[in-house]
């Protein structure tokens, strides 16, 4: 950690992404309240929850009113979850070589499929079909992700000797569990699909593979529904949540809009400070499209954060249609939004 600094809004998306493994987790007014990690908490009663993450000298430090257990976050999150731990180190990083006030994100690697495809089913298991005790289906339930799209959603436990076996014998990348995500074009044929890890300590979140070189790769493409307003987010997981949504998923799809003339909804990630998220704003301003910047109040950064943070979808939805702009407003909006 020497020579990196600390800040508390890289700190707040640690945390939520913590979040998930803390029981009893809840955002406070002024910081975070879950059962400790460190002692356990009560063994009598599983609902208490004495750890607190709170706000000292904007940053965030622990503290449990069970065991006495004090540290800043950095030492906290090391001991609880060393993994992320590295990719926070790694974060900081990022923030130190920072383009101006703006940070860039990596885009997931794009592959290409190897060998040809029968058919567009996936060959391998849906999230409906595993155990309820299974660890992926526990965790999508976690993430609060809508049931229907169980059946939408595939499992594998070893994603380079699958990807081996069915796409590319010549597949040398990660082995970890992952959900596979499949990309489906108008008439339902299979054009992409995303291995979302599930593990904590893995090198790249999101793989993706093309299985049609030209197609263009949007979760959800098949189910939407052109003569209405389209919601456009950038991850799967987040247009799972919105009536008539898309997600890009890190892939330029302006071109194909622009052909098609869509009612579009743009909603970015709120990471203002992001200078690919901005870029991509400012483009879809330029195109002419609607661009929803919610407000620094909202808990989180994305829409599912929000529902895990205690939002329903139709205050989403709400809060959405509230903060969208288009034109001469939307830039002047934009300019406000990266002040946050």
């Amino acid at each position: 950690m020497k020579n990196l600094v600390e800040n508390i809004s890289v700190q707040k998306e640690f945390i939520q992404r913590l979040s998930y493994n803390l029981r009893n987790f809840k955002w406070k007014q002024n910081g975070a309240n879950f059962s400790c990690p460190i002692c356990g908490d009560s063994k009598k009663n599983p609902t208490k929850a004495r750890g607190y993450l709170f706000e000292k000298k904007n940053l965030f430090q622990f503290f449990c009113h069970n065991c006495s257990f004090s540290s800043n976050f950095s030492f906290f999150l090391k001991n609880v979850n060393p993994a992320l731990h590295s990719e926070y180190v790694k974060e900081l990083f990022v923030e130190k070589k920072k383009e101006g006030n703006f940070r860039r994100r990596e885009k997931p690697p794009i592959a290409e499929v190897k060998k040809e495809l029968a058919n567009s089913a996936i060959p391998a298991p849906t999230i409906e079909s595993l155990p309820d005790n299974h660890i992926t289906k526990c965790y999508v339930k976690r993430r609060k992700l809508p049931q229907k799209y169980f059946e939408k959603l595939h499992y594998v436990s070893k994603f380079g000797d699958w990807i081996r076996k069915h796409y590319n014998p010549d597949y040398r990348g990660e082995n970890d569990e992952r959900i596979i995500i499949p990309f489906y074009n108008g008439q339902k044929e299979l054009v992409a699909f995303q291995g979302r890890s599930i593990c904590g300590n893995t090198k790249l979140r999101y793989i993706t593979f093309k299985v049609q070189e030209n197609a263009p790769k949007i979760f959800n493409f098949d189910e939407v529904q052109v003569n209405k307003k389209i919601y456009l987010v950038e991850g799967p997981f987040d247009s799972m949540f919105l009536p008539n949504s898309m997600a890009a998923a890190g892939s330029d799809v302006t071109k194909l809009l622009d052909r098609l003339e869509y009612d579009i909804v743009f909603v970015p990630d709120r990471e203002p400070r992001n200078y690919e998220i901005v870029k991509k704003v400012a483009n879809m301003i330029d195109r002419k499209y609607k661009v929803a910047l919610l407000p620094d109040s909202m808990p989180g950064k994305d829409i599912n954060e929000y529902i895990l943070n205690g939002f329903s979808i139709q205050q989403v939805i709400s809060m959405i249609d509230r903060f969208t702009f288009e034109g001469l407003q939307a830039t002047f909006q934009l300019k406000m939004w990266k002040c946050i």
